[in-house]
């Protein structure tokens, strides 16, 4: 076993005073915002989002998974990160290492130097997010350690930065977890050139990847007609996944679209956002209706998430899991008075919910007619976006 770097022997701190926390909805975008902007050159999320592939649509399941992923972006790391930095000419390296101390004097390092850091941790091991769910892709930036009282200064997308112990620091950034491990993983911005892009050009490359994507994926269960084959599986998820627990499913989906880091709706305001930044880039003016129409579709997702969470057997477990979005967007954490009554009332009625099992099975059917009229309408908008830019 790997023995840590003794904090008595380093006994000292580093922390970048002139860093600016800001709050954001994807992780990736939100810490990639933070360091550019650190360096002189800032950028709205959403611009960033829309270079790095925009929208997609993923359902996956494999062995080991408690629940299959349902995902809302164009791109898994670090594809999705690689593609954004490549499209602004930002040269980044993302290290990973099987050694904790490495990736933790790396960090040192960028820090002396004034740099704060990217780096990935899994969600359940950060105090702030008070998850049970593993997810070690996530994205925050370090921008201070101290390590005469063994703390470690966080920016993450919520609210207000944090600051952690350094041991849990140590256990989120190298904890080993399925199906994703964040493998002590730092990214660091060596270069930007970005005033020698032609932005224009990389735009609409950008939009035409998301709808390449959509209409034309690698995997069946992927893109536009991946949603149509969800449609079929959400509605008989009992017999399709027999073996899975139908109603953390439900709600993990539900999570999923709604506050994973997706700013609700599984990204589609976000990418609405970023097609009217497109045409004011690229003078495309029906780009202004495009957004206008994600803005529909955002909504026609929010029906999806409303259905995955019925109130009528799920009681009030949507409403707290926006509530608690809500408190972590306002206050960087969770753990907090108001986050705890949230988090207890929700497990409550988690339990509440259990007891409604066989309804919700049956009224899952509502949940594939809402998916199809999504799908209707995104397989149309796709189409009609490569026709307006090619």
């Amino acid at each position: 076993m790997e023995k840590l770097l003794n904090v008595k022997e380093l006994g000292y701190k580093v922390v970048l005073d002139n860093f600016t926390h800001m709050k954001g909805n994807h992780c990736e975008t939100t810490s990639l915002m933070k360091v550019l902007n650190h360096m002189g050159h800032p950028f709205e999320e959403e611009f960033l989002f829309g270079l790095a592939g925009g929208v997609g649509f993923v359902n996956w399941y494999s062995k080991g998974m408690q629940n299959p992923f349902l995902g809302g972006r164009n791109g898994k790391f670090p594809y999705f990160t690689n593609k954004m930095c490549s499209r602004l000419n930002v040269d980044i390296e993302i290290a990973t290492t099987s050694s904790i101390n490495k990736s933790e004097i790396k960090v040192l390092e960028l820090l002396s130097m004034g740099k704060p850091v990217i780096v990935y941790g899994d969600i359940a091991k950060l105090p702030y997010f008070k998850s049970n769910s593993h997810f070690g892709q996530h994205a925050f930036v370090v921008y201070g350690i101290n390590y005469n009282e063994g703390l470690v200064y966080i920016s993450d997308r919520g609210g207000k930065p944090q600051t952690i112990n350094l041991d849990t620091y140590r256990v989120a950034h190298s904890t080993k977890c399925k199906p994703y491990s964040p493998n002590n993983a730092v990214l660091v911005v060596n270069d930007i050139k970005a005033d020698d892009v032609d932005m224009k050009n990389v735009v609409v490359e950008s939009i035409l990847d998301a709808c390449n994507e959509m209409l034309h994926p690698p995997i069946k269960k992927f893109g536009v007609e991946g949603m149509r084959a969800w449609a079929n599986e959400v509605s008989n998820f009992s017999t399709v996944h027999s073996e899975l627990d139908t109603v953390s499913y439900l709600i993990s989906t539900f999570i999923n679209i709604e506050t994973a880091g997706t700013g609700g709706k599984a990204f589609r305001s976000m990418y609405s956002r970023y097609l009217n930044i497109a045409k004011n880039i690229t003078n495309i003016k029906q780009l202004a209706e495009m957004s206008e129409r994600f803005s529909h579709s955002a909504n026609l997702w929010r029906n999806i998430s409303n259905a995955l969470l019925n109130r009528e057997y799920f009681g009030n477990i949507s409403t707290l899991i926006l509530k608690k979005e809500e408190i972590f967007m306002s206050e960087g954490t969770i753990d907090c008075k108001e986050g705890s009554e949230v988090d207890r009332e929700f497990k409550e009625a988690i339990v509440e919910a259990n007891k409604n099992v066989d309804n919700i099975i049956k009224s899952l059917p509502s949940v594939g007619d809402e998916v199809l009229k999504c799908y209707e309408v995104e397989k149309t908008l796709y189409l009609d976006l490569v026709k307006i830019l090619t």
